[in-house]
């Protein structure tokens, strides 16, 4: 349930993300986004690749390409 939640969430951030024109904002949803990320158990990929499908809404994934690879050798 928490993690719905927690998705449901970064579907929004998403949209604040997607429509603002601050570069400082966009640094601070994503920094929260990590910090988010790290405090999901590594042995949950699929809770970190739920929110790296959704983080890619807004960033693309040659970006995020690290996130994917470590979660890909944990996998």
């Amino acid at each position: 349930m928490i993690q719905e939640l927690q998705f449901l969430t970064e579907l929004e951030e998403v949209i604040v993300y997607k429509t603002t024109k601050s570069a400082e904002k966009r640094a601070s949803l994503y920094k929260c986004w990590l910090q988010r990320q790290k405090c999901i158990p590594t042995q949950d990929l699929d809770a970190h690749y739920k929110l790296l499908n959704i983080r890619c809404l807004a960033i693309d994934k040659k970006d995020e390409i690290d996130n994917y690879i470590l979660f890909a050798k944990m996998a």
